[in-house]
């Protein structure tokens, strides 16, 4: 199952596509700074390391985006292996991380609507990895100082020399809903910045899409 999302839990994402759009041709084109990385991650660098993965690489396949969101979106009531069956049998020759997010429709429905920066996302993984998940680095440990990333039900953040966030139940993984603007630059006080709505539960039925077989080493700045 997954959890319904708003527009208005999107709005955020507007100012995102916003700097996006005004960088200049030659920062897209090239490379780009540190800044700008902070602001391309900042709406999923809180992501479970499962979950962001399969974003990232996906992201690099934008091309692909928009059908197999119209897919999820029709098939959002499915899941387990009725869903994995569903994908099996429309045999629609994507990239193994696109389909990997279908089971997260409000994800790929984010990925297609601000199509500007899952792009801009795309070329940054494309020319300079690294950087994209020292980036995610640096967000995560700006929301672990302000307080707002710690282990909950939902997830279990291990902070060490690198900040690692995994479901607290490997079988399911939940989404989260936050305020770029807020957990980065905002001491928690009181409230909730960080909403999980109901976790998508992932079994064998998606193995052959990378769920279990993809993962970071934050060290080396990898994917495998």
């Amino acid at each position: 199952m997954n959890s319904v999302l708003k527009k208005t839990d999107f709005k955020w994402l507007l100012l995102i596509v916003a700097i996006c759009l005004s960088l200049p041709a030659a920062a897209r084109a090239d490379s780009f700074s540190s800044s700008e990385l902070d602001t391309l991650v900042s709406a999923i660098a809180l992501y479970p390391d499962p979950l962001l993965v399969h974003v990232l690489t996906a992201s690099t396949y934008g091309d692909q985006i928009p059908a197999a969101n119209t897919f999820a979106q029709s098939h959002k009531h499915l899941t387990g292996a009725a869903l994995a069956e569903a994908i099996e049998k429309a045999d629609m020759g994507y990239e193994p991380s696109v389909l990997a997010l279908i089971p997260f429709p409000t994800v790929l429905d984010m990925m297609d609507k601000y199509a500007a920066w899952c792009n801009q996302l795309g070329e940054a993984m494309n020319i300079q990895k690294e950087d994209v998940m020292a980036a995610v680095q640096r967000m995560r440990r700006k929301a672990v100082d302000y307080g707002h990333l710690k282990s909950n039900n939902q997830v279990t953040v291990v902070v060490d020399t690198v900040v690692a966030i995994q479901p607290a139940q490997v079988e399911y993984v939940y989404v989260p809903v936050y305020n770029p603007s807020v957990v980065y630059y905002t001491p928690y006080r009181s409230g909730v910045y960080i909403h999980y709505g109901v976790g998508v539960r992932l079994g064998s039925w998606f193995g052959e899409w990378g769920w279990g077989t993809c993962w970071f080493d934050w060290g080396f700045r990898t994917i495998y």
